[in-house]
């Protein structure tokens, strides 16, 4: 039997996390305490106010793609009603998820706050309602486990304003018309740069690749003036790695969807 939606949220809500150096240390001087399991523990964790848990424990327990992924195929094209999404966190909050935390090889099991678990889902965008016709199109440009990622970035921030809705249904029905196929990495990419540039037609948005192509050109012609910090970034270990697999993948990212659309 599949697993529902809550199911889904409830299992990685009740995940071992591990708490970084950073996060310990702030846990400690929040509670003044010594060790951050013990003050997750005590008295003092549970007075504190609502906001104060978020800001403490939020980088914990905040959802990225994967989450939102696996979510996907327990949707429905519209997305979650506003009473569904509500009645979803309230379930989920009258048995509290149990997770384990982490740190410095001992560990401690707590009670995943009302607070978190709201966030969490929200933070899901359950709620955001796609394009039936978009979703059909897409159908028939990628294949099923692309799909369910591609429909997952469609409910982000970036595709919300009409602008960008529509500029996505120009884009499938070009590709449609055109027998072109798209996979994850096209899509991300192309969402990432609609999210900065924030382009609604196909000509802007092709000519905001274009223009990133010619930024790299010029860059590589003399990418910096001053000799010596030419030489620093030169010698550095992620000017010359991390910068340039960045740097390969977005021009072929760009190239490739040049040759999709223009």
């Amino acid at each position: 039997m599949n697993p529902s939606i809550e199911q889904i949220i409830r299992a990685d809500l009740m995940r071992h996390r591990t708490l970084s150096t950073k996060q310990a240390s702030v846990i400690c001087s929040c509670l003044d305490v010594n060790d951050p399991l013990e003050g997750l523990a005590s008295d003092a964790f549970g007075d504190l106010e609502d906001y104060e848990v978020e800001w403490l424990l939020a980088g914990l327990f905040t959802p990225g793609d994967n989450e939102r992924v696996a979510c996907e195929p327990r949707l429905p094209t519209s997305g979650l009603t506003a009473a569904a999404l509500e009645e979803l966190i309230d379930t989920i909050n009258r048995h509290a998820p149990l997770s384990t935390l982490t740190f410095d090889q001992r560990k401690i099991t707590i009670l995943v706050p009302p607070v978190l678990v709201d966030r969490y889902v929200r933070l899901l965008h359950l709620d955001r309602c796609l394009d039936e016709e978009v979703v059909a199109k897409l159908r028939s440009l990628v294949d099923d486990i692309s799909l369910r990622y591609i429909t997952s970035l469609a409910r982000q921030d970036a595709w919300q304003p009409l602008s960008q809705r529509q500029l996505l249904q120009q884009i499938v029905t070009v590709l449609g018309s055109r027998s072109g196929r798209i996979d994850g990495d096209l899509f991300t990419f192309m969402t990432e740069m609609v999210y900065s540039g924030r382009p609604h037609s196909i000509e802007i948005w092709l000519t905001q690749l274009r223009n990133l192509l010619e930024s790299y050109r010029l860059e590589q012609e003399h990418p910096v003036y001053n000799p010596r910090l030419e030489e620093y970034q030169g010698n550095s270990v992620r000017s010359q790695l991390c910068g340039e697999q960045i740097k390969a993948h977005r021009l072929a990212m760009a190239h490739a969807w040049i040759a999709l659309l223009g």
